[in-house]
């Protein structure tokens, strides 16, 4: 945590630095109000996309969560046409006929099957459990989405006040 909020202040430094030294090199001098540079951190960087990305997921999470407890049914069905209906040869002692393999054919041309399966999960703790902290799991989302804009802008307002400070101190106005 500590390490992202280092790697976030040195994103931010990096931006303000060049924005305020733009003036230095151009013709035409742009400034950034601290309301701009806080507005334009917020919805540009990296970490509060991925905040809003990880509420999408926590979303589809909780999606994945109730279908789980919802009846699963699952069917086949299969149809076979025998074009060609197996033979076998049988002895003729069977029909009164010695000697002479009689050739027989068994089954028929058409055969069908078909099976339908439902279940429901009725005593599953995780699941219930699951279900139960689905919002919770989402509102911690939302909050983790406040708490990176509220850090982005602590950021910014601190390295904006320091550049301006610093800016006095140097006697450039």
């Amino acid at each position: 945590m500590v390490f992202k909020t280092q790697r976030i202040l040195k994103n931010i430094t990096a931006i303000i630095i060049v924005f305020f030294s733009l003036p230095a090199f151009a013709q035409n001098t742009n400034s950034f109000s601290v309301k701009q540079a806080v507005d334009y951190a917020v919805n540009n960087t990296i970490q509060v996309k991925n905040a809003l990305l990880d509420v999408q997921i926590q979303k589809q999470t909780n999606r994945e969560f109730t279908a789980v407890a919802y009846p699963q049914v699952s069917g086949s069905f299969s149809f076979n046409d025998f074009l060609d209906i197996p033979t076998s040869l049988i002895p003729g002692e069977i029909f009164g006929q010695p000697g002479i393999k009689i050739p027989v054919q068994f089954g028929t041309k058409y055969t069908s099957t078909g099976s339908i399966d439902a279940s429901q999960i009725l005593f599953d703790g995780q699941v219930f459990v699951g279900l139960q902290a689905r919002s919770a799991a989402l509102e911690l989302a939302t909050k983790n989405v406040e708490v990176t804009q509220e850090q982005i802008k602590a950021n910014i307002y601190k390295i904006y006040y320091q550049l301006v400070v610093a800016k006095k101190a140097s006697g450039s106005y």
